[in-house]
């Protein structure tokens, strides 16, 4: 027999402000503004979206906050897993989980509707995230800029978790909250070219941004 014990996942959670949701004047600036439904923690991407251009120019405890942070700027390979995780809602259908490549033919997929749709909406962000946040990489966003108070929503691993209690540079360790990866309204169908909405509501879909590690004993 064979055991295996997980002891690290990789898999990314989405890390946000609560403090930033749960805020009374932003709330009425979203309604005032039209913003579509109750403010608070975004569920998708599309509210990603939304939230990271409404806040943009707003004030919040007398500095200026921010929605989304991406991390466009290239960090040695690893870098890539943060745009994997903007696309894998839009590119895992729950009726073909491949996302990467074609499990059949091995034809690449990562040119297709749902990552243009990922790389666009980084596109569509950066306008609304700090100065100059096309040089940040993931490094700069964790631990110089979300830690510090600047933005309020990063993916990352479990070491953002870990350090707004324990890291001497964060500011934020009793209002920070952590969930699984925003949904999409829609997933792209590979297997038919289209976009499908699901009857079950927002398709939700995790990314192993990396590996896993493990403890096995053979017996």
């Amino acid at each position: 027999k064979q055991y295996r014990v997980t002891i690290d996942g990789d898999a990314h959670n989405f890390n946000y402000r609560t403090d930033v949701f749960a805020d009374a004047d932003l709330a009425k600036a979203w309604k005032d503004g039209g913003g579509e439904g109750e403010w608070g923690v975004p569920k998708t991407w599309q509210q990603v979206q939304a939230v990271t251009k409404f806040l943009k120019g707003k004030k919040f405890k007398g500095q200026d906050v921010y929605g989304y942070l991406d991390a466009p700027k290239p960090w040695g390979g690893f870098g890539f897993y943060f745009l994997g995780s903007r696309a894998t809602a839009y590119a895992k259908h729950p009726d073909d989980k491949a996302w990467l490549f074609d499990a059949d033919t091995m034809k690449p997929r990562i040119n297709n509707p749902a990552w243009v749709r990922a790389i666009q909406d980084v596109i569509d962000a950066l306008p609304s995230e700090p100065a100059d946040q096309i040089n940040a990489d993931p490094n700069t966003t964790a631990f110089q800029q979300f830690l510090a108070g600047t933005g309020s929503m990063i993916p990352w691993w479990g070491d953002v978790g870990s350090n707004v209690k324990t890291n001497d540079s964060s500011v934020i360790g009793d209002v920070t909250g952590f969930s699984i990866l925003p949904g999409s309204d829609d997933v792209y169908n590979s297997k038919t070219g289209k976009w499908d909405k699901l009857a079950s509501g927002p398709n939700y879909a995790p990314n192993c941004a990396y590996l896993g590690w493990g403890v096995y004993v053979m017996a």
